[in-house]
């Protein structure tokens, strides 16, 4: 009983065996093979191969008849013994291989065991008591099958040496040695002419979940909503069966609220086409300068409604137009020529329209973003304008707006042109200083010209650039590129905004019809690479050695795309470097200990989390030191304090010449006129007369200075003129009347005043100091308590 149930397990279990066989077989046969060939110009002297081993790293290593041979994605590194080099190895011919260790690999040579250190990059004679198998590599049926059935490899011997852990199978046979992968097939574009290009402009999904695709050359098709064709819209608005042309290179699509249809082109203005049997009644407005409130411009890039019924139209050229029924059937058009003379001329090229849904219209135009809320009359809306700031980074990153979306969950994203894709972080966007978070290429985008883009079910944002496409996961902030590698080749991408279609389809306009997939199978490898270098994990370097050059590798055999690296040096740079080039260089390191940080994408493009860290010290020059900066500054400081000092000297010295002289001239001046006077022999004045003429004088001197308290620049010769005699009578009189000399005088009244002013406190200390006069506030402190003994705060307060 027990036999007969084993028995039958065993028969399952075959079963399943062969299912999962077939399964994997099949998925294979929808693929492509991708061979990778290695020969003299990878550094491969076409050598017997004899064994194939991948390490715990990932790193590839096999032997051959001619040495040990090291593969990382990009390079073949070749060790063997060379003349001279004290190898021990008796001969190149390697004829198995094993990893015993982080460190070593295990090399079978005529019949002896070596072990070859990576490290050291050096082959020693191994010492080990246990003697290892030298079992090979045996390929499975499925393997075998894989390589049975790729024509390259008809008709002649091949060995199987190895399948990496990432299902590459490394073979070897008389055309040489190759890596097999299977990779997806490129995804095709749907093209419906047979001319040279079929560029799709305009899509659009209406009410019925049919699809509307223009192109550059005139057609217009519909594709019902299980994806068959439906027949093409004609110039008369008739659905026709054949290739029909609508004439018109029509540029934007939408259907409004009444299911009316309306279509924007270039160069041929607006069609409005309102549902009729058999297709489709079709108005024509083109721009008539007979017409004041005809459509102001030929070219519609885009098209809207609000919720009040006005359907707004985007021209690249004449702005924004109003479309408002004229009461008869037609249609009239405001725009700001006839009726929004409020509109900014600099909105006139307008790519893209949104209307949010609480009723705020957005325009992307070449000139940045531009927001304002609906009102019922149009000519009351108020538009803001938002343009990138250089020195703002939270500003829009670039003024050519291309595309806006809004997520089902409210937020706001907008397409640049260089710029990246914005979202928009103020929650008032009725504003000229709206906050954005950029995505660039700095966060892992393909490209920063993003000409449009969508949403698809998972809330993930599809942007179209020239010849990729990325995904950005809003949630995470991580995006996944897709680059030519997964699509045909002959195509670009066009700025027609994409579609997320009711089926599940992602539908993109191509400059050869249309690509459609769907996003969940657009799927990418999850892979892991571990990121090499050639040092260790610390870096020592001199004090001389202000330079670094690494080379890197991230372990990822599977490249269906180039392999981008991001790095930086903590303390030294500000920001993520971006390459594909798989070497990085430093110069002019400067001393201490650096931590520098390295990751990669995967061979599908995707960021993963893979970093690497390497520990760099670089030992400073004594000029590099600390102690060294301290007594440099030292004596830095002990100049500065000797500059000071003399400096300070020698304006003292300067004043006290200065005072000197003035003292000695007006002594000398004193002396003359009172010589003159004696030889003139003028008659003195009573002393009555006398002291009435200075009470005078002295009146007039202390008018003339509160008219003139607050001139910082009043000088001794513009007060001599004022009182109409000569500086040394001037001297004389002050100091007969005053008892000081004119400079002390001024000062003096200046302090006076301020004094009273701060017992006010209305003002602060630094505008007392300009009222009265002082051009500096702290020179007028230090003057005030010269001449009180406080500071003017500290006289303040007793007051």
């Amino acid at each position: 009983m027990r036999i007969s149930q084993n028995l039958i397990l065993i028969r399952r279990i075959t079963l399943l065996c062969f299912f999962v066989m077939m399964a994997w077989i099949s998925v294979y046969s929808i693929s492509d093979v991708k061979i990778t060939s290695f020969d003299e110009g990878d550094g491969f002297t076409e050598s017997r191969v004899t064994c194939v081993i991948q390490d715990k790293q990932g790193l590839i290593w096999f032997s051959t008849w001619d040495g040990l041979y090291r593969y990382d994605g990009y390079k073949l590194y070749c060790f063997k013994a060379r003349p001279g080099d004290n190898c021990p190895l008796e001969i190149n011919r390697i004829d198995f291989i094993k990893e015993i260790s982080d460190n070593e690999i295990l090399c079978w040579v005529n019949g002896k065991y070596y072990v070859f250190n990576k490290n050291t990059q050096k082959f020693t004679v191994f010492k080990g008591k246990k003697r290892p198998s030298n079992k090979l590599y045996t390929a499975d049926s499925v393997t075998r099958k894989i390589v049975k059935g790729i024509e390259r490899y008809a008709n002649i011997p091949v060995s199987i040496m190895y399948r990496d852990r990432q299902d590459g199978i490394w073979v070897y046979s008389s055309i040489g040695f190759d890596r097999i992968s299977l990779v997806k097939r490129p995804i095709s574009n749907r093209k419906i002419g047979d001319g040279s290009e079929e560029v799709v402009r305009g899509m659009m999904v209406d009410r019925n979940g049919r699809l509307w695709i223009s192109d550059k050359n005139g057609y217009i098709r519909l594709i019902d909503k299980n994806n068959k064709p439906i027949g093409y819209i004609a110039h008369d608005g008739k659905i026709s069966n054949k290739r029909t042309p609508f004439g018109c290179n029509v540029y934007c699509m939408f259907e409004d609220s009444k299911g009316v249809i309306w279509m924007g082109t270039r160069f041929n203005g607006l069609f409005r086409l309102q549902p009729s049997a058999g297709g489709y009644t079709i108005s024509h407005y083109m721009p008539d300068s007979k017409n004041r409130y005809s459509l102001n411009n030929s070219n519609v890039y885009s098209i809207a409604e609000d919720r009040f019924g006005h359907i707004w139209i985007g021209t690249y050229g004449g702005g924004l137009n109003v479309a408002e029924s004229d009461g008869k059937g037609g249609l009239i058009f405001v725009n700001f020529e006839n009726g929004l003379s409020h509109l900014s001329r600099k909105m006139a090229e307008i790519r893209s329209l949104l209307i949010t849904n609480d009723g705020i219209i957005i325009a992307g135009t070449n000139n940045g973003l531009y927001t304002a809320r609906i009102e019922q009359r149009p000519e009351q809306m108020v538009f803001h304008n938002n343009t990138r700031r250089p020195s703002d980074p939270l500003s829009l990153s670039n003024n050519r707006v291309m595309d806006i979306i809004q997520l089902r969950d409210g937020n706001i994203y907008v397409a640049t042109y260089g710029g990246g894709l914005c979202r928009l972080l103020s929650k008032n966007i009725l504003t000229d200083t709206i906050r954005f978070k950029p995505f660039t290429t700095d966060n892992g985008l393909a490209s920063d010209v993003i000409n449009s883009a969508t949403e698809d079910h998972r809330g993930n944002i599809w942007m179209v650039s020239g010849a990729t496409l990325s995904c950005l996961n809003p949630k995470t902030g991580l995006s996944t590129n897709y680059k030519r590698s997964i699509f045909s080749e002959g195509f670009v991408f066009s700025e027609a905004h994409p579609l997320y279609m009711p089926s599940g389809l992602l539908v993109i306009g191509t400059s050869q019809g249309t690509l459609e997939f769907n996003p969940d199978d657009l799927s990418k490898s999850n892979y892991v690479p571990y990121i090499i270098t050639n040092c260790r994990d610390t870096v020592n370097l001199g004090p001389d050695d202000k330079s670094l050059s690494l080379e890197i590798a991230a372990l990822d055999y599977n490249k269906n795309e180039r392999i981008e690296y991001a790095y930086k040096i903590e303390g030294i740079d500000d920001d993520w470097n971006y390459t594909t080039d798989n070497h990085i260089n430093y110069a002019n390191i400067p001393a201490g200990t650096y931590l520098l940080t390295i990751k990669s994408t995967n061979g599908d493009g995707v960021w993963i989390s893979n970093d690497r860290t390497i520990l760099i010290h670089r030992t400073p020059h004594f000029n590099e030191r600390p102690i060294a900066w301290m007594i440099y500054g030292c004596l830095l400081l002990l100049f500065v304090y000797i500059v000071i000092n003399v400096v300070v000297y020698i304006r003292k010295l300067r004043r006290e010449l200065s005072d000197i002289k003035l003292t000695t001239n007006e002594k000398i001046e004193y002396m003359i006129l009172k010589s003159s006077e004696r030889d003139t022999k003028e008659t003195f004045v009573s002393a009555k007369e006398t002291n009435s003429a200075d009470t005078e004088w002295a009146a007039k001197v202390k008018q003339y200075m509160q008219q003139n308290i607050g001139n910082a620049d009043l000088s001794v010769n513009d007060f001599a003129a004022a009182m109409g005699m000569s500086r040394s009578v001037l001297y004389l009189n002050m100091k007969r009347v005053f008892g000081s000399t004119p400079n002390i005088f001024i000062q003096e009244t200046r302090i006076n005043h301020a004094k009273e002013l701060l017992k006010e406190h209305n003002e602060t200390v630094s505008e007392i100091a300009y009222k009265c006069g002082f051009s500096d506030p702290k020179y007028f402190s230090r003057c005030f308590k010269k001449t009180t003994g406080m500071k003017p705060t500290e006289y303040s307060d007793k007051f």
